[in-house]
């Protein structure tokens, strides 16, 4: 894995979430995590276009249903935040969607 930079993402509640940003074709090993399909504005500055959860990195990528969608939308690397437990998931991955509204996702009101 060729890390790329770390970027600090903070959720609607305010915690901080670090995220390692990696080339999207990486391959991962098995991890619970929560991720970022993210592109390159013209500005330099990264876009967050999806963000999902997984309990296993090595495989969730395989086939993902928002791949060819984000892709659309110049997705180019994988924002990875391994700071995460089974158990924080979908909380983990509820506040940070309410937070950035991704494009790619579908943001369900709380």
């Amino acid at each position: 894995m060729s890390k790329i930079t770390t970027l600090t993402f903070t959720g609607k509640n305010g915690r901080k979430y670090k995220f390692n940003v990696y080339p999207k074709d990486t391959k991962f090993k098995a991890l619970p995590a929560v991720y970022a399909f993210l592109s390159l504005g013209d500005d330099g500055r990264y876009r967050v276009l999806y963000i999902g959860k997984t309990d296993d990195l090595s495989t969730r990528f395989d086939g993902h249903h928002k791949w060819e969608e984000a892709t659309r939308y110049g997705f180019k690397f994988i924002g990875v935040c391994t700071g995460v437990t089974l158990l924080s998931l979908d909380l983990d991955e509820a506040n940070l969607i309410q937070m950035y509204r991704p494009r790619c996702n579908e943001v369900v009101p709380h």
